[in-house]
């Protein structure tokens, strides 16, 4: 559950509240978080900073919408009542154009994710923490790549904006980093985004339109894609410029097993 960090956005936990206790087709094992309850402690915590990289491994953002309170009651609830073994929090900027970091983080595959660069590489990378289940102790790492390798999870990232600053900056600005993984290798993204697109290329994935991806598979290129890695692009034009992108405006969703 979400805990919204503006009171003027309230009124969503207890609609997201309500239809996830209430509707048969979003049937849960219960909430681990509530976020109607928690604000009343000034918790917040959004669901842009909350990612689940596997199922016994958390991977959260330290941002201004998300407060320690509330990541540490996450922890501790996710320790108690879920199979989630590791948490590795990234220490967010204040930065109007990383709110969540999922504006700087997204996992594209098993093994791969989209970034942005001068957060997790060189000089001006962010603090990485890292907590296990069953230690009080939270230990800093020197990078977000050697903390996951040192919980099993070996990651390669694709630059966002490739590899040019302006173009990192502009790129991350219109969302680059914000692809929703429908499934392992299959995401969805901005097609404006060119660079980053290039850079999905060079990683494995085929490029294909929404318009292509919706049609008859009988008549689209989408049916010679199968078990392939595959980027569907949409326009999103007005979204952009609303600050945001294809996963932060998305709710979880239900997959099969990986």
């Amino acid at each position: 559950m979400p805990s919204m960090r503006y009171r003027s956005r309230w009124t969503e936990e207890i609609l997201i509240k309500t239809l996830f206790k209430f509707h048969p087709l979003l049937a849960n094992a219960g909430f681990i978080y509530d976020g109607s309850e928690e604000r009343r402690a000034n918790y917040t915590l959004e669901g842009g900073d909350v990612h689940v990289l596997r199922e016994d491994l958390l991977l959260v953002g330290f941002s201004e919408r998300s407060s320690p309170g509330a990541l540490d009651r996450l922890a501790d609830a996710a320790f108690h009542r879920t199979t989630v073994r590791e948490v590795i929090v990234v220490v967010m900027p204040g930065n109007p154009t990383a709110i969540h970091l999922d504006m700087l983080f997204t996992q594209l595959d098993r093994d791969l994710c989209l970034i942005y660069p001068p957060a997790f590489i060189g000089p001006e990378r962010l603090t990485i923490l890292h907590r296990r289940k069953g230690e009080a102790a939270v230990q800093e790492k020197s990078d977000l790549f050697s903390a996951l390798s040192d919980v099993g999870m070996r990651m390669e990232p694709v630059l966002a904006g490739g590899s040019r600053r302006l173009t990192q900056e502009r790129e991350q600005w219109a969302s680059g980093c914000n692809a929703l993984a429908l499934s392992p290798g299959v995401i969805v993204t901005y097609a404006r985004n060119q660079e980053t697109l290039h850079q999905l290329e060079q990683a494995g994935f085929a490029l294909v339109s929404s318009r292509e991806f919706e049609g008859d598979p009988a008549e689209t290129p989408v049916s010679r894609m199968a078990g392939k890695r595959l980027a569907v692009t949409v326009q999103g034009g007005e979204l952009v410029r609303g600050g945001g992108g294809a996963r932060c405006m998305t709710l979880p969703i239900r997959r099969d097993e990986v």
